[in-house]
């Protein structure tokens, strides 16, 4: 019972510590905070225009940063089973 209520009590230390943390901040630092891009991806070469890709034909080569920034392209991956997820954080 103890462990638990030490929990609770860390959590609510830890949301205060946002809001004090949160309260420090100018209105043009938070501006900021939230209008600085966490990583630039360059635009992609748009594919041909036209139907796409027919299935089971093969992907053109792109090269793309992961999330550490690393350039990976799709032909590192050549013979290896690969999923690709795709999101943006845009509105």
């Amino acid at each position: 019972m103890k462990i638990k209520y030490m929990n609770q009590i860390g959590f609510i230390i830890l949301i205060l510590s946002i809001f004090v943390t949160y309260g420090c901040l100018e209105n043009d630092q938070i501006t900021e905070i939230i209008n600085t891009p966490i990583l630039e991806v360059p635009e992609p070469d748009p594919l041909p225009s036209g139907e796409g890709l027919a299935p089971g034909a093969t992907a053109p080569d792109f090269t793309l940063p992961d999330g550490d920034g690393n350039d990976v392209s799709l032909s590192d991956y050549t013979g290896k089973i690969l999923v690709i997820q795709f999101f943006s954080t845009t509105g």
